[in-house]
């Protein structure tokens, strides 16, 4: 079992959490006495497990015999294959500073290397530290080294170290801190929240520094919502949804905040601050700070810290699937079986929005089908002046459009032969004829009427069978205004003296037998 209790530096990998490093110390509120260690533990999590106050966990101690004492130290896999690799924080003796030290997990053995153009002093690294796998790149920002005449040493640097090469870089920071936390997010930023000024005051959590690792450039932005506590000494971990859930933390006088669970939501393009809403299914811990949290799964697993009331290096555990209800627990379990419950409810909200789809597709395919039959009536209407249907009364259909069935001018003037013959003749004509297909051969071969020669002229060029044999708009014009003259005896009429007498014993004759005058 370990006896840290404050300060250890932990990593999750290969479904086990290692832990190493930290304080012993001899009061719960004081750093009178303390000691620092280098024990070395893994917890395996493949399988379930319950934490009880009294009953330890199946920690298992591993070797650190060629580890120094250290604190608060940077410890991550840091995307090397089977190694972790740790670089010192704090300790208690002289350490030359371009040490970092590799475990090979498979075979368990520590190996110190040498790397080049190293930082000037080891410092608090522990919750500042972040790695980024796909470029086995750690980041270290900030930090104090508290000295032996009482005085502190303060980082204001980002020392960089390539795992690949064992190569350090240094940037210059916007300004100096410590004991703040630092998270990777999955775009390549950076979020360090809050910490310890040089000054001794405690940064403004709602001002957020960012450093963007893909272009090596510092900004800031101010998360709003809920406004949490300052604090420093705390932990952050991050969930696959985007969320930060910062956990404890200290004010200046080492203190516990109150308000030891709130949620950074940085889904968003402007991050915002939220209180989590707790329920506590076991004892919920104490408030506290110098601990360490890891995230398994679901499952946020916080170990050791200090509470100003009792030295105890126990462990906790936080449900942190749902967002909306976090929950302090006592059982472990990789394979959580499903909340009834929470599937009723999601069932029941799975139903709603496949009732909710399913309405807007049939609305889609109701409103498709009201638009094509739009669109079909309204082609309908158009087809009349394009559609090739042969329609109209039989004896004005001229013999042209009876053999192609192309409506042309000349057409037309068929028609209007047709209506000076009905004129002239003061009845419909072929009233007595069956318009049958035997009918459509007579109009089709040019058989015409017999009428008076005098007016016949007009009419047979109007209903000659070869189209570019009628008349034209402006020859018929002329031609009626001739009759016209005649019938109203003009002194215009251009027409012989014996044609218009016949013409118009025609038309007398016309009048006795069907009353009218036309």
């Amino acid at each position: 079992m370990p006896k840290t209790v404050w300060g250890p530096s932990a990593v999750f990998t290969d479904s086990k959490i290692y832990i190493t490093g930290g304080l012993n110390p001899k009061l719960p509120d004081d750093f009178t006495g303390l000691i620092f260690s280098n024990e070395f533990y893994y917890l395996d999590v493949k399988q379930p497990f319950v934490v009880k106050v009294g009953e330890p966990l199946r920690w298992v101690e591993l070797s650190s015999q060629d580890l120094p004492d250290h604190a608060w130290s940077a410890f991550s896999t840091c995307g090397l294959d089977d190694s972790l690799i740790l670089y010192i924080g704090e300790n208690d003796t002289s350490i030359p500073t371009n040490f970092v030290y590799i475990y090979g997990i498979s075979s368990q053995q520590w190996d110190k290397h040498t790397t080049t153009n190293p930082p000037l002093s080891y410092f608090h690294s522990q919750t500042q530290t972040v790695c980024d796998i796909n470029t086995r790149k750690m980041y270290r920002y900030g930090g104090i080294l508290p000295l032996q005449d009482g005085t502190n040493n303060y980082n204001h640097n980002l020392d960089i170290l390539d795992t690949s090469t064992l190569v350090w870089e240094t940037i210059i920071a916007p300004e100096q801190r410590y004991d703040h936390t630092g998270t990777l997010l999955q775009n390549g930023y950076i979020v360090y929240i809050g910490g310890t000024l040089h000054n001794g005051d405690l940064a403004d959590i709602s001002q957020l520094s960012l450093y963007d690792t893909n272009n090596n450039t510092w900004s800031s932005m101010y998360a709003g919502g809920y406004s949490p506590a300052h604090r420093s000494c705390h932990s952050a971990v991050l969930t696959q949804d985007g969320r930060i859930i910062v956990y404890g933390g200290c004010d200046t006088n080492i203190n516990a905040v109150l308000d030891d669970l709130v949620i950074l939501d940085t889904s968003q393009i402007v991050y915002t601050w939220s209180k989590a809403n707790v329920t506590n299914v076991t004892d919920p811990p104490n408030p506290r700070c110098y601990h360490k949290s890891i995230l398994v799964g679901d499952y946020m697993i916080v170990l050791f810290g200090r509470d100003n009331i009792q030295l105890s290096n126990e462990t906790f555990i936080l449900d942190t699937s749902d967002k909306s209800n976090y929950k302090w627990v006592s059982e472990f379990d990789p394979n959580p079986k499903p909340d009834l419950n929470k599937n009723s409810s999601t069932q029941k909200r799975n139903l709603i929005i496949g009732i909710i789809i399913s309405s807007i597709v049939l609305a889609l395919i109701g409103a498709s089908f009201l638009i094509y039959l739009y669109r079909k009536r309204k082609l309908s209407k158009q087809n009349i002046f394009t559609d090739k249907t042969l329609c109209g009364v039989l004896p004005f259909i001229a013999s042209e459009v009876l053999l192609d069935r192309e409506f042309t001018k000349a057409a037309d003037i068929y028609g209007i032969g047709m209506l000076i013959a009905e004129v002239i003749c003061g009845e419909p004509l072929f009233v007595d004829g069956n318009y049958d297909g035997n009918f459509a051969l007579v109009i089709y071969f040019g058989q015409c009427l017999q009428i008076p020669e005098q007016y016949a002229v007009l009419m047979r060029c109007s209903l000659d069978s070869i189209p570019t044999s009628h008349p034209t708009a402006m020859e018929l014009d002329k031609q009626l205004y001739e009759l016209y003259c005649t019938l109203g005896v003009s002194k215009y009429s251009k027409l012989t003296e014996d044609s218009q007498l016949e013409i118009k014993k025609h038309l007398a004759r016309k009048e006795k037998t069907s009353g009218k005058h036309n």
